[in-house]
């Protein structure tokens, strides 16, 4: 006859095995949030980049039909546009970077670039839409806006976790 022998696995064994495993699922758990925290870092880079190239591009397209055209400030901007095709700029619109630490009280918060429509930059804010978040003063003190022979230089930084990311575009004023 044949003793048949049960084949288990002792206490010890089981809790070695336990260790074992748990010391490897916490070593992957590092690297999949290491790897994850920087796939996050980077996007969150490059969605504020590509937010700064669409507010130029916006801001840039517009400019380019702009007919009369004014510098206010450093900050700010405004020209008429003709939105009804007749041949006759109708329209005046305004944009400013905000100037105190809300949304509400001065002309906006001072990280947001604003475009709006109206007479005057008062009734433009009232009805502003938010271009681009995220600014920060440009290095040396540049302005955003700098008005010169038919040419606008406009230079935006904005910063996202102790990065600061500067971008700079010129355009052409063709019914200034």
């Amino acid at each position: 006859m044949h003793k048949k022998t049960k084949i288990s696995f002792t206490l010890i064994e089981v809790v070695v095995a336990i260790a074992v495993f748990t010391v490897i699922i916490t070593s992957f758990s590092g690297i999949f949030m290491a790897v994850y925290n920087g796939w996050f870092s980077q996007t969150t880079d490059a969605n504020l980049v590509d937010d700064l190239r669409w507010a130029f591009t916006y801001m840039s397209q517009e400019i380019r039909q702009a007919g009369t055209f004014t510098l206010v400030n450093q900050n700010t901007i405004s020209f008429r546009l003709d939105t009804n095709n007749d041949g006759n700029p109708d329209t005046t619109v305004w944009y400013w970077r905000g100037n105190s630490s809300s949304d509400t009280i001065g002309l906006g918060d001072r990280a947001v670039l604003y475009r709006g429509v109206g007479a005057d930059i008062n009734a433009a804010y009232a009805q502003r839409q938010p271009l681009t978040r995220f600014l920060v003063d440009n290095p040396a003190g540049k302005n955003i806006f700098t008005f010169s022979a038919n040419i606008l230089e406009m230079e935006l930084t904005a910063s996202s976790r102790n990065r600061f990311y500067s971008l700079r575009t010129i355009v052409r004023i063709r019914n200034a």
